[in-house]
């Protein structure tokens, strides 16, 4: 579903902080930890960004689609483009030039 692995741990890191200071009583984590609210989402900040370096890129989305030359994900791009016989007189298919899936399709 998600093509950033970074970016959902990123999101992921902020937000959970952000539930800690909001639902752990009056002050929240900064009161308990002695530091300003400021501080806590800076430090905070800091964190998520750190842990989205570290996190692995998103792969390719699935590697079965290797296996039939076609287009991983499929709808972001069109195979016509990419395709061994994006020509008239070699493809008949009504998708043909805006074909995001297809039996035939040969890379070039």
């Amino acid at each position: 579903m998600f093509r950033s692995r970074r970016l959902v741990v990123f999101v992921g890191v902020v937000l959970a902080g952000a539930l800690l200071q909001a639902f752990a009583g009056p002050g929240g984590i900064s009161r308990f930890l002695g530091v300003s609210a400021a501080s806590y989402f800076l430090t905070l900040l800091v964190l998520a960004v750190v842990a989205a370096l570290f996190a692995p890129s998103a792969g390719p989305v699935s590697d079965h689609h290797e296996a039939d030359d076609s287009w991983p994900g499929g709808s972001s791009e069109f195979l016509c483009d990419t395709c061994r016989y994006n020509d008239v007189r070699d493809c008949h298919r009504t998708e043909r030039p805006n074909a995001t899936s297809c039996e035939d399709y040969r890379r070039r």
